[in-house]
């Protein structure tokens, strides 16, 4: 309490239960004016030194708190991915100053496709300025639910050339009931080192042709483990690496489940879900309890993989990034972990 109330006398109950001095007056059901001016007066000091205290946990820990609850600030950010031929852009609320960034820095750009990732209590102001949903994401913004809006500056970049195909794989999924969130690999499955890099670079050329990040190089995989990424990787009886996948911390809580990459000799030996298992375990030692993975549409064995892990699907991302021959469609799937 704000107030505390003294201890009975014994007497008598203290009427209403108000503070001394700030008694209700004997001929009025409510406070009279004066103690109505001192009770703001003092509300306002308390009000002033509350919001001083939270500005300076802010500042000095990077965190706030809500609700009882505390969180870490959530900042904007956003990349021009050029080779894409789209713009991606993070921000956990949209006021003002967000609004204007959308309108008069990336609108300029025209990009072939503008995706923001933000909270669904901006689902409609994002609707008003020509941006449509495509996918939602649980728990995407420490816990609390996110949609991925997106506009599109050519025309047919909007239109999906791999439609049928897509509902094809999400019905199979959709009537598959394999559960495989309890998997025990046979095969070892450890965290990539610094050694390891040259070798899981090849292992990447061989899996993809074209792929949306530079993962054929040593160099850029070591700058990724460096910051975000968390890298594991399968190996058979020799050491050999026959699979790999990654996670990437969103920053807001969550991680992305990316990178997933298997020998096409060792394929369906279900390699991948000792991968994923794991690096769920490690997400989890982190802190991190919200995980998604974006996979490739037409892929029934990626789409199957996540499905039969507890992954739920929450929408398509269409021609969202060059993957093999040119855009294609991706499939949003997410997971509470724990």
């Amino acid at each position: 309490m704000l107030f505390p109330v003294g201890k009975s006398n014994g007497r008598r109950p203290r009427r209403e239960g108000y503070p001394r001095g700030l008694r209700r007056c004997p001929r009025k059901a409510s406070l009279c004016r004066a103690h109505q001016h001192t009770l703001s007066k003092v509300i306002k000091i308390i009000l002033r030194n509350i919001d001083t205290h939270i500005e300076l946990f802010r500042k000095e820990s990077g965190l706030f708190m809500a609700a009882g609850r505390v969180y870490r600030i959530m900042k904007n950010k956003w990349e021009f991915d050029r080779p894409n031929d789209r713009i991606v852009a993070y921000f956990p609320a949209i006021n003002e100053a967000e609004a204007a960034i959308i309108t008069n820095k990336f609108f300029p750009e025209e990009p072939g496709k503008l995706i923001i990732y933000t909270s669904s209590l901006y689902e409609e102001k994002l609707t008003n300025m020509d941006f449509t949903t495509e996918a939602e994401m649980a728990g995407f913004f420490q816990g609390n639910d996110a949609v991925v809006m997106t506009r599109y500056f050519n025309n047919s970049r909007a239109v999906s050339k791999q439609a049928e195909e897509n509902e094809q794989v999400l019905k199979a999924a959709g009537e598959d009931t394999k559960d495989l969130t309890g998997f025990k690999p046979e095969f070892t499955v450890e965290k990539v080192t610094e050694a390891d890099l040259p070798e899981l670079a090849e292992l990447f050329k061989i899996v993809f042709p074209v792929y949306p990040t530079n993962v054929f190089d040593p160099d850029y995989l070591k700058a990724a483990m460096e910051t975000e990424y968390t890298f594991f990787a399968a190996r058979d009886e020799s050491g050999k690496i026959i699979g790999a996948a990654s996670a990437m911390d969103s920053e807001y809580g969550s991680a992305e489940i990316t990178d997933c990459a298997v020998l096409p000799e060792y394929r369906g030996k279900q390699i991948l879900h000792g991968i994923i298992l794991e690096l769920e375990k490690e997400l989890m030692r982190q802190g991190i309890k919200h995980v998604y993975s974006i996979t490739r549409a037409k892929s029934f064995g990626m789409n199957m993989t996540v499905k039969r892990l507890g992954y739920h699907y929450q929408g398509t991302l269409t021609n969202n990034c060059i993957i093999s021959t040119g855009y294609e469609d991706m499939n949003m799937w997410t997971k509470k972990l724990g």
